[in-house]
């Protein structure tokens, strides 16, 4: 994908900060850090709710690349 997080927005104030590089097993390096760190500040702008941190693909993070 374009971005290695996106945000997805449910009903009942609820927000998915999903890792999307299934490909590389959504391997955090430190362009997917970054993107993790700005959409978190993203959703913080707006408090209240709940956030998810979940991932696309078969693996959650491989870990660090």
């Amino acid at each position: 994908s374009a971005e290695p997080v996106r945000i997805v927005r449910h009903p009942d104030r609820v927000v998915e900060l999903r890792l999307d590089d299934p490909a590389r097993g959504n391997a955090l390096d430190l362009r997917t850090a970054e993107a993790l760190r700005d959409t978190a500040r993203e959703v913080a702008a707006d408090p209240g709710g709940t956030v998810l941190l979940r991932a696309a693909g078969g693996s959650f993070c491989v870990g660090g690349d």
